[in-house]
């Protein structure tokens, strides 16, 4: 199992037992966390496409169409922490758009969100 995948499990069997025991107000920090690294594979799947699109000319629809899906997913999440990322990553992965799209503007824009949406580059990784 991916790492990532391993501490959302274990965000997920803490939070069983907290309501086992009758814990409920202990869930609410479980689940923030558990959402939070529940993000990472939107933003690995943005970065993705972008990358492929802007640096190996990989310009096939399903790429362009998983970019806008993931960006789609991502993107109330980045509006809320900052409208101005959010509109350089909708402008750069809508449909029509990701093959003008540059993946060091998405790739920053992103970054800029990491601290609000309580994620590190470690969460993310490199392509």
């Amino acid at each position: 199992m991916a790492p990532l995948n391993d501490r959302i499990f274990t965000f997920f069997t803490n939070g069983q037992a907290q309501l086992e025991n009758g814990n409920c107000l202990g869930v609410s920090d479980i689940a923030r966390d558990a959402r939070s690294l529940m993000t990472v594979p939107l933003v690995q799947g943005v970065l993705h496409a972008v990358y492929l699109t802007d640096n190996e000319d990989y310009v096939l629809e399903t790429t362009q169409g998983a970019g806008a899906a993931f960006a789609a997913a991502l993107l109330p999440l980045i509006h809320s922490c900052n409208e101005g990322n959010a509109d350089l990553v909708h402008n750069d992965l809508m449909p029509g758009k990701l093959l003008e799209g540059s993946y060091e503007v998405v790739k920053a824009a992103l970054e800029r969100s990491y601290k609000c949406l309580n994620i590190q580059c470690e969460d993310v990784g490199g392509i």
